[in-house]
């Protein structure tokens, strides 16, 4: 029997299914990114904006035998069915909520881990595994892997959530809706440009007019960053200010870290405070390359 593996169960997602022969063409005239470009050896991240080009959902796809699997947040995803179905149509596509058929794991990188899926190096690299599916995260990869395997798979041991959201927050990774505010915020101020999930390269998709009118002026005001607090994160919606004027607030967070969203013109200026804190930006690689 393999020795088991060290993840983190992520209670908070769930899994759709969208199979028939028109489920990719109908997907790729409304997400942001490239969903023909789904297999069996790449994953992809990936969103579903308003006209307006704001945020709604975003979610993880994967392709496993006949399907595409989203991994997406498990409090909104009959919303999301809802939405998908609204666009659909016509479309021969069906979606279906796999749940209970199959479990969501973050697989941090690690002594242990990295010989075992080392041939998913790459952001968005992906592989079956024990009857599911193993991908690198299409955002970052030194977030490690992501898992979608069935219920019954004993291959993981769970270690809970907390190495997960530890490393999410120093990497600056946000957590749908805890961070993003639906009908909201933009598309760029979600970070999707650098977390690999809009391809400004494809067709009409929707609210592509203004996130690619957005991208080529080359001014995103605001986005979501990772904060340290001295001392524990005050709760989400806490204004952050500078010079006493507020430049932003906190979102998800977790013991001292927290994602913010924040004035760009802020990460430079001079000292943050959030309900009386200390608050200091931390620059993971992709926000310093901004």
């Amino acid at each position: 029997m393999p020795t088991p593996i060290a993840a983190c169960k992520l209670h908070n997602r769930a899994v759709l299914s969208i199979t028939g022969p028109d489920s990719r063409d109908f997907l790729q005239g409304i997400l942001t990114n490239t969903i023909i470009a789904a297999g069996p050896d790449r994953a992809l991240y990936a969103a579903l904006l308003t006209p307006q080009g704001k945020m709604l959902f975003d979610f993880f796809i994967t392709a496993h035998e006949e399907a595409l699997l989203f991994d997406c947040e498990s409090s909104r995803k009959t919303n999301l069915i809802r939405r998908l179905m609204m666009y659909r149509l016509r479309a021969k596509a069906e979606i279906t909520d796999r749940s209970d058929d199959f479990s969501l794991w973050a697989i941090p990188r690690t002594e242990h881990n990295d010989p075992v899926f080392g041939d998913l190096a790459k952001a968005g690299a992906a592989k079956a595994f024990e009857g599911g599916v193993v991908y690198c995260d299409p955002r970052d990869q030194e977030m490690g892997w992501r898992a979608i395997l069935p219920q019954k798979a004993t291959i993981f041991t769970d270690q809970g959530m907390e190495p997960y959201e530890s490393l999410r927050l120093s990497r600056g990774m946000t957590d749908g809706s805890r961070d993003f505010v639906p009908e909201k915020t933009l598309a760029l101020e979600a970070n999707l440009d650098v977390f690999n999930g809009v391809d400004f390269s494809k067709g009409c998709y929707v609210g592509q007019e203004l996130t690619a009118r957005t991208k080529h002026r080359g001014k995103v005001r605001k986005r979501l960053v990772p904060i340290e607090v001295d001392g524990t994160a005050p709760q989400s919606g806490t204004a952050i200010e500078q010079d006493g004027k507020t430049v932003g607030e906190i979102r998800s967070s977790h013991k001292n870290a927290a994602i913010a969203l924040l004035r760009m013109e802020a990460l430079e200026g001079p000292a943050l405070m959030a309900d009386g804190k200390a608050v200091t930006v931390r620059h993971p690689s992709w926000l310093d390359g901004l």
